[in-house]
């Protein structure tokens, strides 16, 4: 029998967009874990922000840190993991992408050669991070705790400017992935759907059954790891539209953010009970 794994982003997606609230989601979270399906974190945010979302939730599975650059497998969870890794503070850490001081050199380095203004975590006080993410002071420290990555929270991003900017640290060897509300700037091999197929991989070897993989998301940047899913799944934006797609597997579910997640989640729960029968 099939095991089932989940993938799922987590602002706008887990979590409410502007709150970040995931009381809606919570209880469906418990659920699965408690039906033994792991529910994995794949998102832009830290290591720190989602040890902190895990522990809340109940959550014991690997996660994927800062869109795909690394991730992050509590020891002992797998007997084997055959992919090459690191040991680092209780975890079998898999890095898929460059380490946030070659990020933010290269980042300053680009800031005088196109007629725009960006701002990033390392250039703003806390305050002003807290203003324009709306995180508290607590929540903002952890955000901009950056291992491979920064994010850059403040500018016109949809700048012809921008645009060069993005296509120039492109030929340095790093991307720049816009997410619900912002641009994350990381290793242009760190990448969401990489990881997923990693620990599908990891997940068939030790469990010696096939994954069905599932993905959900909301925003551009979740389309590599929706791509690399068996069932992907997209919740609505605020404003009650859909990203837009051209991957033909994809379902659309009416439900903004974290309330569409529970109807996803929902849909596997009722999955899971029939496969049991």
């Amino acid at each position: 029998m099939s095991r089932q794994v989940v993938f799922t982003d987590l602002d706008g997606t887990l979590l409410d967009l502007e709150t970040y609230s995931f009381q809606a989601s919570a209880p469906a979270v418990k659920q699965l874990q408690n039906e033994g399906t792991p529910v994995i974190f794949c998102s832009s945010k830290t290591r720190v922000e989602q040890e902190q979302l895990r522990s809340a939730l109940g959550v014991i599975d690997p996660f994927i840190v800062e869109n795909g650059s690394a991730i992050f497998i509590p020891s002992g969870y797998f007997k084997n993991v055959d992919i090459p890794h690191e040991q680092i503070n209780g975890y079998q850490v898999i890095k898929l992408g460059q380490s946030a001081d070659l990020i933010l050199n290269t980042v300053n380095e680009y800031r005088s050669k196109f007629p725009f203004s960006y701002w990033g975590y390392q250039d703003l006080s806390l305050p002003e991070i807290c203003e324009i993410t709306s995180l508290a002071q607590q929540d903002a420290i952890k955000a901009s705790t950056r291992d491979f990555s920064e994010t850059l929270v403040k500018g016109n991003f949809e700048a012809l400017e921008f645009h060069h900017f993005c296509l120039a640290m492109e030929l340095r060897g790093i991307a720049c992935v816009h997410g619900s509300k912002f641009v994350t700037v990381m290793g242009k091999f760190a990448d969401k759907g990489k990881a997923v197929k990693l620990l599908n991989q990891l997940y068939e070897t030790n469990c010696g059954t096939k994954v069905t993989s599932v993905g959900i998301g909301d925003s551009g940047n979740d389309l590599p790891m929706l791509e690399a899913v068996d069932r992907p799944y997209l919740v609505q934006k605020p404003s009650g539209q859909w990203h837009t797609t051209d991957l033909s597997s994809i379902t659309r579910i009416d439900g903004i953010a974290s309330e569409g997640w529970a109807k996803v989640a929902k849909e596997l729960l009722k999955d899971t009970v029939s496969a049991k029968l």
